[in-house]
């Protein structure tokens, strides 16, 4: 078992920081999110949902997992190939098993993105259970 559920051991204001260097393989160009060769909105999102992750994940029981149910996001300068983005993933509340967070990117001093997040606790068995049973029930 880890730490316990989350409602005991994460606390308001803990986060989660990464760094990472935009490649190609980030740019709105790679993922049809536009046509130029900048870090893409949707490698951002992905970004800040790991760092939610990453924060969360190690004060769950083995048995639990969050899944992402919210996010709004601003993005708010291009950054080219090359550029090392910062993210940062900040709790900002808790009401039972739902998690808000704050998110922000940042190259170098420059606020790039930032957005809210929020993550629900689940039951891994009973969600994949809830999964398969929509995807017999569409032939899937």
């Amino acid at each position: 078992m880890k730490k316990g559920t989350v409602m005991n051991s994460l606390e308001i204001g803990q986060n989660y920081t990464f760094t990472r260097v935009v490649a190609p393989q980030h740019t709105a160009r790679y993922l049809k999110s536009g046509d130029l060769l900048v870090f893409g909105t949707p490698a951002m999102i992905a970004w800040f949902e790991e760092a939610a992750v990453t924060l969360i994940a190690p004060t769950l029981d083995d048995e639990l997992t969050t899944v992402g149910t919210y996010l709004e996001t601003k993005h708010l300068a291009p950054v080219p190939v090359g550029g090392r983005v910062t993210i940062t993933a900040t709790i900002q509340n808790i009401e039972g098993k739902r998690i808000t967070l704050s998110m922000q990117a940042h190259l170098g001093k420059t606020l790039i993105g930032e957005g809210t997040h929020q993550r629900v606790v689940v039951e891994r068995k009973a969600f994949m259970a809830k999964a398969d049973t929509m995807a017999a029930e569409r032939g899937l």
